[in-house]
């Protein structure tokens, strides 16, 4: 009797250990499903890395429109995720120019200088006065525009 009790026992652990274990092609399409999944997420990954260094705002309301699975490298030196985010980067939103409607009574702004010319005005008015506090500011000024390096 309990030769008996005992086979039921190890032909009832048998069957559930096979039901238990997949198939080899259901560990086949797990393996294929997997592979699929961290390729989109590499290329999901490489597309928010480069979308940020091109400075694309709001990509995640980008991702809907995008079809990145459509992305394939099969050419050699291709760079599709390149070419998205060029065109990406490429378009801008359409500003308006404000009319401008009369003159502005204080005769306008004063035309800007540049950084030439500002630094030149700093330095004929430190050898004209011979002032420290001049020839600090013309330092600084220097350091400030071109790192010291003009």
């Amino acid at each position: 009797m309990e030769e008996l009790e005992q086979a039921q026992a190890t032909e009832s652990i048998e069957s559930t250990e096979a039901a238990e274990q997949p198939k080899p092609d259901e560990i086949i399409q797990r393996l294929e499903a997997a592979e699929k999944a961290l390729k989109q997420k590499d290329v999901e990954y490489g597309f928010y890395k480069r979308a940020n260094e091109a400075g694309i705002q709001n990509i995640d309301q980008l991702m809907p429109y995008l079809n990145l699975d459509a992305l394939s490298e099969d050419k050699e030196g291709a760079d599709p995720l390149g070419d998205v985010i060029g065109i990406l980067s490429g378009i801008a939103p359409v500003k308006k120019e404000t009319k401008v409607i009369g003159v502005p009574s204080n005769g306008g702004a004063p035309p800007e200088k540049s950084r030439e010319a500002l630094l030149r005005e700093a330095s004929e008015k430190a050898r004209r006065t011979g002032r420290v506090e001049d020839r600090v500011a013309f330092s600084t000024l220097k350091l400030k525009l071109f790192g010291g390096n003009k």
